[in-house]
């Protein structure tokens, strides 16, 4: 009987190593693996989620307030054109590339404020969480345009704290180099795109006329894109012909749609179809409401401010277009703090698109 127990002994443990080895093998050799493998399909979807976001939703990264390191719990502006329900649209149709993706979504829409929070989860995990916000503030974008000339006033863009967009000359000694220090100083950087006016006024090199072929249309803008990669959209410098002008605009849109850009209409005659045009061919857009320095005094510039804060109190919102100049600088410099303790926020114009 001793010599039975001794026996079992012996091979209890044999099949215990047996187990313990196969465990062991599984744990390193599957189950790690596995592990990190889904992980790493978890990190993918989680940047795709976040590209989407940028690409589809916010359009700029600006938009985005705040994001933890790992860029999969972010919160982020609620653009003008969406409702918190679109939010969950652009998302059912996001996971649709992904198996067994589920999505939590819980919206706020009232007078004070609209949000949308959206998760994705992957067997119950949550992979990915956004939060889209955005309060019922009266809002003001500013584009400043004409820079590339000089850099007698690049100070103002470290200076003043406040969103707006810098609109830059094309093939201008300056322009890379105000660029490049605009987007350190977060200010949103377009190309100022050169058009043909109606009256006989000095034009830019590669000024886009109405008697250009779609091939040279083309080629300009895309010179310029290209050459200018750092831009998230286009306004027209001058223009009052060429925005009237359907094909050419039509050219114009198409090809910042097939690269990803908005157009703002500066909106230099009553006449312009250039918005409604952008709006036909699906191209996020908006126009200006106030032109801030027709006249280059310090006074008027204030009263053009006053009047951009009448219209967005109205209808929620403002654009207001001024020009690289000491005297506007000066005026934002003082009046954006003031209009801020007023109520009004002041804006980056991919917030405004429509």
């Amino acid at each position: 009987m001793k010599n039975k127990k001794n026996n079992i002994l012996p091979s209890f443990l044999v099949i215990a190593l047996i187990i313990t080895a196969f465990i062991y093998f599984y744990y390193k050799k599957v189950y790690v693996p596995q592990k990190e493998e889904i992980e790493k399909q978890n990190a993918k979807i989680a940047r795709d989620a976040r590209q989407f976001v940028i690409k589809n939703i916010v359009f700029d990264e600006y938009l985005i307030l705040n994001e933890n390191q790992n860029q999969n719990d972010i919160m982020a502006k609620l653009p003008l054109r969406l409702k918190p329900v679109d939010i969950k649209n652009f998302f059912e149709k996001f996971i649709e590339n992904y198996k067994d993706i589920k999505i939590n979504f819980n919206e706020i829409n009232n007078e004070n404020i609209k949000q949308a929070s959206i998760e994705l989860l992957n067997n119950d995990k949550i992979i990915f969480k956004a939060r889209f916000v955005r309060n019922s503030k009266p809002k003001i974008a500013i584009i400043l345009d004409d820079w590339g000339y000089n850099k007698d006033n690049i100070a103002y863009l470290e200076k003043i704290k406040y969103p707006f967009a810098v609109s830059v000359f094309p093939e201008h000694i300056y322009s890379k180099e105000i660029a490049n220090l605009a987007i350190k100083n977060k200010k949103l950087v377009m190309l100022h795109l050169p058009m043909e006016p109606k009256r006989k006024l000095p034009l830019e090199r590669n000024t886009l006329k109405i008697n250009m072929s779609e091939g040279e249309i083309r080629y300009i803008l895309n010179k310029f894109i290209s050459e200018m990669n750092f831009i998230k959209g286009v306004n027209n410098h001058q223009g009052s012909l060429a925005t009237t002008d359907k094909r050419l605009m039509n050219i114009v849109t198409k090809v910042l749609k097939e690269n990803n850009l908005f157009f703002i209409d500066s909106l230099t005659d009553k006449q312009s179809i250039a918005f409604e045009i952008a709006k036909e061919n699906n191209l996020l857009t908006n126009k200006r409401d106030v032109f801030i320095d027709n006249k280059k005094e310090f006074e008027y510039n204030e009263q053009q401010i006053e009047q951009l804060k009448k219209i967005a109190k109205k209808k929620g919102y403002a654009i207001g277009i001024g020009h690289d100049d000491i005297i506007t600088l000066q005026a934002l410099e003082k009046n954006m703090p003031l209009a801020e303790t007023e109520g009004y926020e002041f804006v980056y114009i991919t917030e405004l698109l429509l």
